[in-house]
């Protein structure tokens, strides 16, 4: 019976600490998301363009409507980010206006690293 209460309590802390850790600054999602696919892919000699398109392809599926990311407790900020990143995902061309306007405004470390991921 203890262990029952322990798994229930478990899984109910698991989920309130997912919804916690959640991202809810678009432009802080956008610039790690290029960063991971620029790193993923950084074998593949790939362009701006295409690491851009592997991020806009992973950040559809994972907040785009119908999307797999589960926020267990919603709050008024995570609505709020979802609501925005669901607007730029609708239109791939304002997305790729985002990411760019992102590596803009990157620091000098994150676009460095860009720079060596990404062919010019």
């Amino acid at each position: 019976k203890g262990s029952k209460r322990r798994l229930v309590f478990s899984c109910f802390f698991e989920r309130l600490v997912s919804s916690a850790d959640r991202e809810v600054f678009v432009y802080n999602m956008l610039g790690r998301s290029i960063l991971f696919q620029a790193e993923k892919h950084k074998d593949e000699n790939s362009s701006m363009l295409q690491v851009i398109d592997y991020s806009y392809k992973k950040l559809a599926s994972k907040y785009g409507k119908g999307g797999y990311a589960k926020m267990y407790y919603s709050d008024d900020k995570y609505k709020n980010f979802l609501g925005t990143i669901q607007e730029i995902l609708a239109d791939k061309d304002k997305f790729v206006e985002h990411e760019f306007a992102v590596v803009e405004k990157m620091d000098k470390e994150d676009k460095d690293k860009l720079k060596v991921l990404i062919k010019s």
